[in-house]
């Protein structure tokens, strides 16, 4: 019975995840504002004074806001511009996709533009063009890639605007694909970092983007050799503001813009994102460093399933949903979940509040003073055991209590009946059709069956019967 039900909730789940959910709306620039202006200031960590006009830095894994500085604010964003660029040519292209320079895409650069010294006519796999897009920031790879796209840089834009919208960007607005100056082009540090954190979901992005330096050697497609260095400082080790937790990042200038910086950064397994804009230089390199010091310093990574038994049922004695002490249980909180804690804060100090939404599993959700710091899924786990599931499923405490098992999984009861019904009857169907239309075959498949069912029993019991024999003549030798 228990394998039964086992085998049935994490079949609800499929189901449930399959048909029935639905993405969360992204955040309004009133909303965003609002988070922002929620961030504690009671046992919170002290910031550090910046001197950029803009900042922001969040958890990269859970998207918590750890610090933040005009961060919904329209700015301009310059180069760091190429980040969704680079979003794009990797959802539209393939990295071996072979990129041809247009005149148009040469030759439209303002003098002292950045670039890599393409010529029209001359082509380069899009992995090359995301090595000069990304690393020496050159603005014709720019234009290419957003012609190669959408036909037209024109296109491109567009596209690039719809992007924004489907990331729940909060204020921004692209005019072209380089960052070169437009009063109509801009963007904030909280959208530049959603947009990184999209970035750093590709492999490819981060393979690319994460190096130094990069030489394009003479080949076939193009007898040309291109070195290639990062404009990121902290990425060279040989230069005075390198940072051996900074993986990749993008850097931009323009006048107007001042100087801008987007950095992924990692340390002993937390990932953070910081983007400080219009600074003055070197203080993008120095504000970003203090922004990542103090969110590896003053916060601390937790597993929320190692440190909170209050819902999980393996934990029997303190567990709200009273199993017997012979189980371990059927529900756990999601295994890979992880907030970003204060140091200043224990997890004891957290506010728990339970969402039960019928069309998601449900979800833990962990405040410190209304402030969201991280959430874990409830989710099935798996058993060997035979043993009862529950002893009493009324005493739950008052957060859980109109949580009962059936909603505790989340199973859209209505949905799955109709559904499972409707295969049984189609399955029946055909069977019957088959056995009317095709007797002797139907008689013979299903003698076969029942054989290939009784042998597998068979072959179980023996089995079963070896290991019992095993175990018997161990304990014996002792």
């Amino acid at each position: 019975m228990k394998h039964f039900l086992c085998f049935f909730i994490s079949i609800s789940f499929f189901l449930n995840s399959c048909f029935f959910s639905i993405p969360a709306a992204a955040a309004s620039l009133d909303e965003v504002n609002q988070i922002i202006a929620s961030i504690p200031t009671q046992n919170w960590p002290q910031a550090p004074e910046l001197t950029s006009q803009a900042a922001i830095l969040i958890d990269a894994d859970s998207g918590t806001i750890l610090y933040a500085k005009n961060a919904s604010q329209r700015m301009y964003p310059a180069s760091t511009t190429k980040l969704m660029t680079a979003l794009l040519a990797l959802e539209q292209t393939s990295p071996e996709e072979v990129i041809t320079f247009s005149r148009n895409a040469v030759n439209t650069l303002p003098p002292g533009s950045s670039h890599i010294g393409m010529r029209p006519g001359e082509q380069l796999t899009v992995k090359d063009c995301l090595y000069g897009l990304l690393l020496p920031s050159a603005n014709e790879v720019a234009n290419a890639l957003a012609e190669r796209i959408s036909g037209s840089v024109t296109s491109f834009v567009s596209l690039m605007n719809t992007r924004a919208e489907q990331l729940g960007l909060i204020n921004s607005h692209f005019s072209n694909p380089n960052g070169l100056h437009e009063e109509n082009h801009y963007s904030c540090a909280y959208d530049l970092a959603m947009i990184l954190k999209q970035c750093i979901q590709n492999d490819t992005f981060l393979e690319v983007a994460s190096q130094p330096t990069y030489v394009r050697e003479p080949d076939a497609l193009l007898n040309k050799r291109i070195p290639m260095a990062t404009t990121n400082d902290m990425l060279r080790r040989n230069r005075a503001y390198y940072n051996a937790d900074v993986v990749c990042g993008k850097t931009g200038w323009t006048e107007q813009a001042g100087r801008c910086l987007v950095s992924y950064a990692s340390r002993n397994g937390m990932n953070l994102i910081c983007v400080t804009m219009n600074a003055i230089a070197p203080n993008q390199f120095l504000d970003t460093k203090q922004l990542l010091d103090y969110g590896f310093d003053q916060f601390s990574l937790m597993n929320i399933s190692e440190s909170d038994h209050s819902y999980d049922s393996s934990h029997l004695i303190d567990s709200p949903l009273h199993f017997m002490q012979e189980t371990k249980g059927l529900v756990q909180l999601d295994p890979s979940s992880r907030l970003i804690l204060p140091v200043t804060l224990s997890f004891d100090q957290l506010e728990r509040r339970v969402t039960n939404d019928q069309n998601a599993p449900a979800t833990i959700t962990y405040y410190y003073q209304n402030y969201r710091l991280g959430s874990a899924s409830i989710v099935p786990i798996t058993h060997d055991d035979d043993t009862n599931l529950f002893r009493d499923q009324t005493k739950l405490p008052e957060q859980l209590s109109s949580l009962s098992i059936t909603s505790v999984f989340v199973i859209p009861i209505w949905g799955i009946f109709l559904s499972l019904t409707t295969a049984a009857l189609l399955l029946f169907g055909l069977l019957k059709g088959f056995q009317r239309s095709h007797p002797n075959d139907y008689r013979r498949y299903y003698q076969q069956t029942v054989q290939w069912i009784a042998a597998v029993r068979s072959t179980r019991l023996q089995k079963k019967k070896n290991q019992t024999k095993k175990i018997s003549n161990q304990k014996k030798a002792k």
